[in-house]
């Protein structure tokens, strides 16, 4: 606020900027639900309960953090809104995979082309779409119907109701996204998750998985400076995936572990920001050997 003669107030541009639906969204998100897991992280650990998230400590719940939203309809929308919106003026996974060609090449109208498991509202589906405007094959947005029933309806993209710690119903699809839904879970999780893919990549040797996550180097290279903003700014959301999931940010070396326990080999990791934004690529182990 700026002061004004006779003791008035008048708002200033940070003001007005901060109700920009963005910032809203950003506040509702971190002051509604990190903050409050952040600070219930020491009573969490000394929780009889050992499985309770710091998120649940604070909120005096039993459900896991996408199932609270799910009953709370002002959070759900904000924070798939800010989710959206804060990656939307950076680089992208579709700055390094050139999808028409390693992915797309020959694909047939009925093939299914791009299956974006847990993909919230959409987004990945419709920059696809965007990017690629005349890709052949079906494209197919997955999440929990909940979160379905608020995504955007996108010329082109289906919708289909699955949960990612089942099997996976579309079998041998060229490419299998997964964008920041691992960093949520644990290792064994993490690898239930991945296994139940397992069947689906059983039949085609083009089908792949991208999985699209941050990937810290197993050393930080580069000037003391750059050492210490990256490590800064990976802090943030490692300490806030442990405090909201009990879960945490991965470097290179634990990414290539959790994939090999799950039955998985490690094509190419590239990056994609100098913050460690990623796509790593992965396909079946011996997958080449079952043409």
């Amino acid at each position: 606020m700026a002061e004004q003669p006779q003791g008035c107030y008048e708002a200033t541009p940070l003001t007005h900027m901060l109700l920009a639906p963005f910032f809203v969204d950003a506040i509702t998100h971190i002051h509604g639900h990190i903050l409050p897991a952040f600070t219930a992280l020491h009573a969490s650990q000394d929780s009889t309960r050992a499985s309770r998230t710091a998120f649940q400590v604070a909120k005096r719940t039993d459900q896991e953090f996408y199932t609270w939203l799910e009953h709370h309809p002002a959070q759900h929308s904000a924070f798939y809104r800010f989710m959206e919106a804060q990656f939307q003026s950076l680089p992208s996974w579709l700055d390094v995979v050139a999808f028409d060609s390693e992915v797309a090449q020959d694909a047939r109208r009925g093939d299914v082309l791009f299956v974006d498991v847990g993909g919230g509202n959409g987004s990945q589906c419709a920059a696809l779409r965007e990017r690629f405007p005349s890709l052949q094959g079906r494209i197919v947005l997955q999440d929990r119907p909940a979160v379905l029933e608020n995504a955007a309806v996108i010329e082109g993209v289906e919708k289909m109701a699955h949960n990612f710690l089942t099997e996976q119903p579309l079998k041998n699809a060229r490419a299998y996204y997964f964008r920041q839904i691992l960093h949520n879970y644990d290792d064994d999780t993490c690898i239930q998750i991945l296994q139940m893919n397992l069947p689906a990549l059983l039949e085609n040797p083009l089908s792949r998985l991208y999985i699209d996550e941050k990937v810290l180097p197993d050393e930080v290279p580069g000037s003391a400076s750059t050492e210490a903003a990256s490590a800064e700014h990976n802090a943030a959301p490692s300490l806030a995936m442990t405090a909201v999931f009990g879960a945490q940010e991965r470097k290179e070396k634990k990414w290539r572990w959790l994939l090999d326990q799950a039955g998985m080999e490690v094509l190419d990791i590239r990056r994609f920001t100098d913050l460690g934004d990623s796509i790593i690529v992965a396909k079946r182990r011996y997958q080449d050997q079952w043409r």
